[in-house]
């Protein structure tokens, strides 16, 4: 019984290792980027809402966030991401309420006001921006911390 155990744990603290590493792996790379692209950045939403593993791949990412229908543009997965599709993505994928014009007509420039608004960002950020990979990762960051009630 005790081997068993002792087996069981050493395989499953190997398979949490090669989770992480990939993980730290897609942040390095997606890092490394002048810009941030769409699917990586709909990987990292996703992962951090429980929409996707953390095992998956952008590409699968994608996948799941096409059959989603949320109103984000039919982007390609290589294309840069904008300040106003990475927050619909966000409000779709944490459920944040938005205002009045956001209920009415949930769109990426809606989306990005009220991301604004909630000052998940530090300045006004038009939603038509290219976001840097740094600057996708702040804003996730941003909304995970009210999510947890830090904010």
């Amino acid at each position: 019984m005790r081997k068993s155990l002792v087996l069981l744990s050493v395989f499953l603290l190997t398979q949490l290792g090669q989770v992480f590493a990939q993980s730290n792996d897609l942040e390095d790379h997606f890092l490394a980027q002048k810009q941030a692209d769409y699917a990586t950045s709909a990987y990292f939403v996703l992962a951090a809402a429980g929409i996707v593993p953390a095992t998956s791949t952008p590409e699968q990412a994608v996948s799941v966030l096409a059959g989603k229908h949320w109103g984000l543009p039919g982007t390609a997965q290589a294309a840069p991401i904008t300040f106003g599709e990475l927050s619909l993505l966000l409000m779709r994928a944490f459920q944040i309420p938005g205002g009045i014009f956001y209920t009415w007509f949930p769109n990426t420039r809606y989306a990005a006001h009220e991301i604004v608004y909630r000052g998940f960002v530090d300045s006004d950020w038009a939603p038509d921006r290219v976001l840097t990979p740094y600057e996708t990762l702040q804003v996730l960051n941003a909304v995970l911390a009210w999510k947890d009630g830090r904010r």
